[in-house]
């Protein structure tokens, strides 16, 4: 059996986003693919990257850049016990929301 590869394929890198960025949750708005990721129990918390290629991405912000907005305050820290992890990105209208969680 004889298997081509498309002349568009596409190859991206591996991991898309470098460095400190476990469990991405991904959504596509028009033509910008945004990206939210886990921080654990450091701040700012879930950073928010942006992408037209899924190749190159942007850092445009945190969801939550102070302990109150995560709710950490008098959590044990360390040993993964405590975590912020990003909900799916959603888009309303054309207006994007994240909404920072702790577990």
């Amino acid at each position: 059996m004889h298997s081509e590869t498309p002349t568009d394929a596409v190859h991206l890198p591996h991991p898309l986003l470098p460095g400190f960025n476990p469990h991405p949750s991904c959504v596509q708005v028009g033509d910008w693919h945004y990206a939210v990721t886990s921080t654990f129990e450091y701040l700012p918390a879930q950073p928010i990257y942006r992408s037209r290629d899924l190749a190159s991405w942007e850092h445009i912000g945190n969801v939550a850049d102070r302990e109150v907005q995560v709710g950490l305050a008098g959590c044990p820290d360390g040993g993964g016990t405590t975590w912020t992890c990003p909900p799916p990105p959603c888009t309303h209208s054309g207006t994007g929301s994240a909404t920072p969680t702790s577990r």
